[in-house]
């Protein structure tokens, strides 16, 4: 597993490239040493949750809904405001940086509420 990085954007580390399936392995460590980063998790989603609004979180459901109407099967935000692509299979690289990506992004900013800013980790 590599080492926390910061991700801009982001407070504090982050646990980056976890895996999406997580095997027996995964697992057990998780179970086994979960313990010492769980008050850390816990508090930047406490955070994470006590930023976001009631008009942020429509504002960024509206983003993502207009990015799907644009061909870009972006999910609904997470409970933290967090969106996403989610690994979903059977679709075609549509990152962040591809042609198509930034064509629905730039007729879909409009949506994005007020004060968020993309700096690089997506909106």
């Amino acid at each position: 597993m590599p080492d926390p990085i910061h991700i801009l954007g982001h407070t504090g580390l982050s646990l980056a490239n976890l895996p999406y399936t997580k095997s027996p392995a995964f697992v057990r460590a998780d179970r086994t040493c979960g313990h010492y980063i769980a008050a850390i998790v816990a508090a930047k989603e406490q955070g994470a949750r006590s930023r976001l609004t009631e008009a942020i979180r429509l504002g960024l459901l509206h983003y993502a809904q207009c990015m799907r109407e644009h061909g870009i099967p972006m999910l609904d935000p997470d409970q933290f405001g967090g969106l996403s692509l989610g690994g979903v299979p059977g679709i075609s690289p549509v990152g962040r940086y591809t042609p198509v990506f930034r064509h629905a992004d730039e007729a879909c900013r409009p949506q994005l509420p007020t004060g968020v800013r993309d700096n690089g980790s997506g909106p």
